[in-house]
Order: C-alpha cells, then structure tokens, then sequence
C-alpha cells in the first residue's frame, strides 16, 4: 500500500511532466508561427526587390510594401515575446521541480 507522500510524489510528478509537455508544445508551435512570419517577410522583400527590378515600382507600391513590412516586423516583435514567456514558464516549471 502507497504512502500518503508516495501518492503526493506521484501525482506532483504527472502534473509537472503534464505541464512541460504542454508548454513544449506551446514553445513549438511559437517557433513554428515565428518562422512562417519570418518567412513571409523574406518572400515580400524578394518580391518587392524583383518587382522594383523588372518594372520600377510606383509610389504608392512602394508605401504599401514598407507598411506591410513594417506589420509583419510588429508580428516578429510579437512572436519573440510569446517565446520569451514560455521560455520563463519552462523555466520557472524546471526550477519549481528541482525544490
């Protein structure tokens, strides 16, 4: 028969591993969203730089691009700071289990 403190240790146990497997899958799905975004950024400045080569881009073209460039480095701004606070969940979550 289990001890009180055993069956506490036990349950401590599968709620801390519980909470890393979902704050890893929180943090993967973070870079997961970071690297799309960055990815979109890259793709929008090839297209602007190979439109702006073949044709020359108009004004107003030119806004429109700088504008969306500067949302989606808003969205990376974003993403960074999501991983950071899951980063210091794990971390607190490690640190926690270490007591």
């Amino acid at each position: 028969m289990k001890t009180e403190e055993q069956i506490k240790s036990e349950v401590t146990r599968q709620v801390i591993d519980n909470m890393k497997t979902s704050l890893n899958d929180e943090l993967t799905e973070v870079e997961k969203e970071f690297e799309e975004t960055y990815k979109s950024k890259l793709e929008q400045e090839i297209q602007y730089t190979l439109e702006l080569s073949e044709t020359g881009l108009a004004h107003n073209s030119s806004k429109t691009i700088k504008v969306e460039n500067k949302k989606l480095l808003q969205q990376l701004d974003n993403i960074r700071s999501d991983k950071i606070k899951v980063e210091n969940k794990i971390k607190t979550l490690n640190e926690f289990e270490n007591i």
